[in-house]
């Protein structure tokens, strides 16, 4: 979502920018800064917020969450979305061992200032003794594999 420039025109790291003119992100760009997210920028490699000390740790949460925006044009939504995710993701891993079909090419990305992935094809296998449903009783269809490819 690009901002326009205020009537009196803007300065920015040097750069001066008129008035009314728009101005957004390059979001890929932004999500494969070496500064940010260091040499490896582009590998999905979640476990870097944990090698992260503080500083860094800071920086890197300050950048993704450029997502949600920030000041009166943050995403109302954006808390209940992260408490959601949060749960979701960590029901299905608890749950469910996951694979990728096709690890060669795992999905078909596009950018359009926001990413957009498709084609990811994984398959879920239930994890022994994990209750697919809390508390409650599952047939032997509920629990076959799903291969999302074919099904």
């Amino acid at each position: 979502m690009s901002k326009e420039v205020p009537p009196d025109g803007d300065n920015w790291n040097g750069l001066a920018f008129p008035p009314g003119t728009r101005i957004s992100l390059c979001m890929w760009g932004v999500f494969r800064s070496r500064h940010v997210w260091g040499p490896d920028a582009d590998v999905f490699r979640p476990e870097r917020w944990l090698e992260a000390p503080p500083d860094k740790r800071a920086e890197m949460d300050s950048t993704w969450e450029i997502l949600f925006s920030s000041g009166k044009w943050a995403c109302l939504g954006k808390n209940v979305a992260q408490i959601e995710l949060n749960k979701t993701l960590v029901e299905l891993l608890r749950r469910f061992d996951f694979t990728i079909t096709n690890p060669t090419q795992p999905w078909k990305s596009i950018s359009c200032g926001v990413f957009l992935q498709t084609d990811m094809w994984v398959r879920a296998h239930r994890r022994a003794g994990a209750d697919v449903v809390p508390g409650g009783a599952v047939d032997d269809e509920s629990l076959r594999v799903f291969d999302l490819a074919t099904d």
